[in-house]
C-alpha cells in the first residue's frame, strides 16, 4: 500500500514539475525510460541489493540512463536511494494517467467475444469520445467467455454490455438472488 502511495506522490511531483516547465512530453519519455531501465531484471537486482554500495548504483544508473536530462537522472538516483526501484513502473503509469488527463485523453480497453475490425474500433472510439467529451484511445482484446456484446473499461469505470452479464442478471432475477 505504501509503495502505491509513494509511486503516486512521485508521479504527481514529477508531473507538477513537468507542467510548470512546459516539458510534459519530454518528462513522459524520461519517466518511461527510467521505468524500462529499472524494470530490466539484472539492473533491478543490483539496484535493490543492500550489498551494492550506493556509489556503484549511481554509476550503473548513469551508464544506463546517462543521456537523460539532469533532473530526470536525479529522479532515477533518488528512486534508487529511497528503495523505489520496484515501483518505477507504477510511477510511470501514474505519470501517464496524469499526463493523459491533462491532454483530455482517456485510455479505454474494449473486450469482445470476437475481434473487431479497425473500422469498428474507430467508430466505437468516436462514440465513446463524444459521450465522454474526451479523446478516447481504445485498445482491444478478445475473450470468448463474454459470449457476445462488449465490455469497456475506462480507467476505473466499467461499461458491461456483454451477453454473459445479461444472462447472469436474468438468472439472478429468475432465482430471486
Amino acid at each position: 500500500m505504501a509503495s502505491k502511495v509513494s509511486a503516486r506522490r512521485y508521479a504527481q511531483a514529477v508531473f507538477a514539475l513537468a507542467t510548470e516547465r512546459g516539458e510534459g512530453e519530454r518528462w513522459r519519455q524520461d519517466v518511461a525510460d527510467i521505468a524500462a531501465a529499472f524494470g530490466e531484471p539484472r539492473m533491478a537486482q543490483v539496484l535493490e541489493s543492500p550489498k551494492v554500495p550506493y556509489a556503484r548504483k549511481m554509476q550503473l544508473i548513469r551508464a544506463s540512463l546517462g543521456d537523460l536530462p539532469t533532473l530526470a537522472l536525479n529522479l532515477a538516483f533518488l528512486m534508487a536511494y529511497r528503495g523505489l526501484v520496484p515501483y518505477a513502473g507504477q510511477v510511470w503509469e501514474e505519470f501517464e494517467r496524469l499526463y493523459n488527463a491533462s491532454q483530455g485523453i482517456a485510455l479505454a480497453r474494449v473486450t469482445t467475444a470476437v475481434a473487431l475490425s479497425p473500422d469498428e474500433l474507430n467508430r466505437l472510439a468516436q462514440r465513446l469520445s463524444q459521450s465522454l467529451a474526451l479523446q478516447v484511445r481504445l485498445t482491444a482484446q478478445v475473450d470468448p467467455a463474454i459470449i457476445g456484446g462488449l465490455v469497456v473499461r475506462i480507467e476505473d469505470k466499467l461499461l458491461d454490455g456483454s451477453v454473459r452479464s445479461l444472462l447472469r442478471s436474468l438468472r439472478e432475477e429468475l432465482v430471486g438472488r
